[in-house]
């Protein structure tokens, strides 16, 4: 098929949209972007809610920093737009997915840390790092069954200043940080049953 040169263009230009620039301040909205690699969860491990809150020391927009190979000491902010909490809670509510029976333990998270770094060169690569704080409660009940921290790092590449990659950066950092949960010793077993 032969595309004609206004189509050529369009499309052109609709692949430089979704590019920003290699150097200077990037800014991006918060949004849950699923990395497709999810931890398998015993079907017992559900939750009937999920609370998120945003502990970090410093609520800056600014949550990380991107620079060029060629000059790693001069870098420039990344910004994110909006709420982290809601979105991770998203992120959380979708894998824990909300049990119907109201036997389902109740999931209380708290942000500590979330760092984003952008290596950029032709394209750029992406690193993430989100720390959180995790509790398991009863259901209807202030008691914590289980409590304990995860970090969970996430890797990307892509286009430089790409929003779509800043999100599903954070997104794979908070898959990993599930795993980790996952992992933590009593976690499952507080989830499953031995929290009343």
């Amino acid at each position: 098929m032969r595309l004609s040169l206004p189509l050529l263009s369009v499309i052109s230009l609709a692949a430089v949209a979704c590019a920003g620039p290699s150097k200077g301040p990037v800014s991006f909205t918060a949004n849950y972007a699923p990395s497709g690699n999810l931890t398998a969860l015993p079907s017992c491990a559900a939750a009937s809610k999920v609370e998120v809150t945003d502990g970090r020391k410093s609520k800056s927009i600014v949550v990380g920093r991107r620079f060029e190979e060629d000059a790693p000491n001069v870098d420039y902010p990344i910004q994110m737009e909006g709420d982290i909490a809601p979105q991770l809670r998203t992120g959380l509510e979708r894998i824990f997915k909300r049990a119907s029976d109201d036997t389902a333990k109740e999931l209380d998270f708290t942000v500590r840390e979330l760092f984003l770094e952008e290596k950029v060169f032709r394209n750029a690569e992406y690193d993430g790092r989100l720390a959180l704080a995790a509790e398991v409660k009863a259901p209807g009940s202030s008691k914590t069954c289980w409590k304990g921290e995860v970090v969970g790092l996430g890797e990307n590449y892509g286009k430089a200043g790409n929003p779509e990659n800043y999100q599903e950066t954070i997104g794979r950092a908070l898959d990993a940080a599930v795993a980790e949960l996952v992992k933590a010793p009593g976690f499952s077993d507080a989830l499953c049953g031995a929290c009343k």
